[in-house]
């Protein structure tokens, strides 16, 4: 096997990412909407290995992905010890794309995992070695709130952080919600909030926003210019699961506009009497390092006919 790409293991490293492939090949993976089956195994900081699958439901979304079997597995029998690596089986050839995980797995992997986590792809021939933290972005850039200008979709992502179902969350984790408001280039805003329920099944409040703009009837529909966060606690940090919805969204859009670059992302925090107070900025370019979207794998075909369900036109 061959090690590549951003980290280059110890030898000692190396037989354990070659076992945890060997492992991860055995692994169940029911894949019964995408047809894609990740076979994943996670080894804990004791030498315990443990595999997992990805199980999907035809009609929805997976009820498990290959990262959070394992984790879960790992939970179940170990309890809390740390986690030292996670291998995914491919057959084919592998590169970055065969390790990057999606926007849900990032956000439990950072909360239940460390950020030198390994993350392993690869088969009897070869392998790709990263570590999570090469996923992950928050250097967002920093903005004098005195110089910054407010518009109405600051007020708009705050109604929909105000309108954001909450009550089944402990306050912990209230602290952490935020509203979105997209906007588009004819000034329009789509707001979306988090909506939870006594299942503690979750709409994320940007993937919300995303079904405000495609439910929206308008006479003419533009490109997206602006995504805006509200938060009162902290500067919003947004899930990565609304990080990968909105850039993919974004990337259907610009075909309307042939814009080249990312979409501008404010994260605002206001105080208690709603004025701003803590202003940071990024782009749906660089917010989510190796993103897993149709357009990071070349899926144009998938993003055309979005585009076209979307704006009710081909490209």
């Amino acid at each position: 096997m061959e090690s590549e790409i951003s980290y280059k293991p110890n030898q000692q490293e190396l037989e354990m990412c070659r076992e945890l492939i060997s492992r991860a090949q055995t692994a169940f993976s029911d894949p019964s909407q995408s047809g894609y089956y990740v076979r994943t195994a996670g080894i804990t900081e004791n030498g315990d290995i443990v595999t997992g699958g990805n199980k999907e439901n035809s009609l929805s979304d997976a009820y498990v992905h290959g990262e959070t079997a394992v984790i879960s597995h790992i939970r179940d029998i170990y309890g809390k010890v740390p986690i030292k690596a996670i291998g995914f089986y491919n057959e084919g050839d592998v590169d970055q794309s065969s390790i990057s995980p999606c926007g849900a797995c990032r956000d439990v992997l950072i909360q239940q995992t460390s950020p030198d986590l390994l993350l392993v792809a690869g088969n009897q021939n070869s392998i790709v070695v990263s570590k999570l933290k090469n996923f992950t972005f928050e250097n967002f850039k920093t903005i004098e709130s005195k110089r910054f200008s407010r518009g109405k979709a600051v007020d708009s992502a705050l109604i929909a952080l105000n309108q954001g179902v909450d009550a089944y969350l402990p306050k912990d984790l209230k602290r952490k919600n935020y509203g979105v408001a997209i906007v588009d280039q004819m000034g329009r805003n789509y707001r979306g909030s988090l909506y939870t329920n006594a299942g503690y099944d979750a709409v994320t409040p940007g993937l919300a926003a995303v079904q405000t703009f495609i439910n929206t009837p308008v006479d003419h529909r533009v490109d997206i210019n602006q995504i805006v966060f509200v938060s009162k606690i902290d500067i919003p940090s947004p899930f990565y699961r609304d990080r990968v919805a909105l850039s993919e969204l974004c990337d259907i859009t610009r075909l309307s506009s042939n814009r080249q670059s990312g979409v501008e992302v404010q994260l605002i925090q206001v105080d208690e009497s709603n004025n701003v107070s803590r202003v940071s900025t990024t782009n749906t370019d660089e917010w989510v390092p190796y993103p897993f979207s149709a357009r990071s794998f070349g899926m144009d075909e998938v993003i055309e006919r979005q585009y076209s369900k979307i704006f009710g036109k081909l490209v």
